[in-house]
C-alpha cells in the first residue's frame, strides 16, 4: 500500500513540476548600420525635458544615409534613407558636414527668399517668419557651400527651416 501510495505521489509531483520553456525572440532585421561621420546629438526633440538621440545612419540595401531619431520614451524615427526628407527635394543625408544640435529658445527663419537670394540682414524678415524653437532642433548643413537646414518637431510631425 504505501508503494502505491508513494507511485501516486510521485506521478504528482513530477506532473505538476513547472516546466521552462525556452522563448526565441526573433531578432529585428535592421537595414542601417551607424555611420561614424559624426557623433550623436542628444537634444530634447520633443520637450518632454529627457535626452532623445539622434544619430547618422546608412542604408545597407540603397546606400543612402538618413537619421534616426531615438526618443527617451522607446520611439524610434528614420528621415531619409531613400525616403523624401520633410517635403525637400532629397532623400539622402550623404551631403551634410555638420551635424549638432539647435538650441530651444533660439530664433530661427528661412533665410533664402524666394528667388533663392540669401537673406543677410534680419531686418528684411517679417516677425511673422521668425520661429522660436520651444524645443531643440538638428542642424544639418553642408561642408564648405551654402545649403541646409534646421529640422524641428512641432504639432506630431518635423518641419524645416531652410539655412543658407
Amino acid at each position: 500500500m504505501h508503494k502505491i501510495t508513494f507511485l501516486i505521489i510521485s506521478i504528482l509531483f513530477i506532473s505538476c513540476s513547472s516546466k521552462e520553456e525556452k522563448v526565441i525572440i526573433p531578432s529585428e532585421k535592421k537595414n542601417f548600420v551607424p555611420s561614424n561621420k559624426f557623433p550623436n546629438v542628444i537634444c530634447d526633440l520633443d520637450g518632454d525635458k529627457r535626452n532623445d538621440t539622434v544619430s547618422l545612419i546608412n542604408n545597407i540595401e540603397n546606400k543612402k544615409s538618413g537619421l534616426k531619431i531615438q526618443y527617451a520614451n522607446g520611439k524610434a524615427d528614420y528621415l531619409g534613407m531613400g525616403k523624401k526628407v520633410i517635403e525637400q527635394n532629397f532623400d539622402n543625408f550623404d551631403w551634410i558636414g555638420v551635424f549638432e544640435k539647435a538650441s530651444r529658445g533660439k530664433t530661427y527663419w528661412s533665410n533664402v527668399n524666394e528667388e533663392g537670394e540669401v537673406i543677410v540682414d534680419s531686418n528684411e524678415v517679417a516677425p511673422s517668419d521668425r520661429i522660436t524653437l520651444k524645443n531643440d532642433g538638428i542642424f544639418v548643413h553642408a561642408s564648405e557651400s551654402c545649403g541646409g537646414g534646421i529640422i524641428y518637431y512641432k504639432n506630431k510631425k518635423y518641419n524645416w527651416i531652410q539655412q543658407e
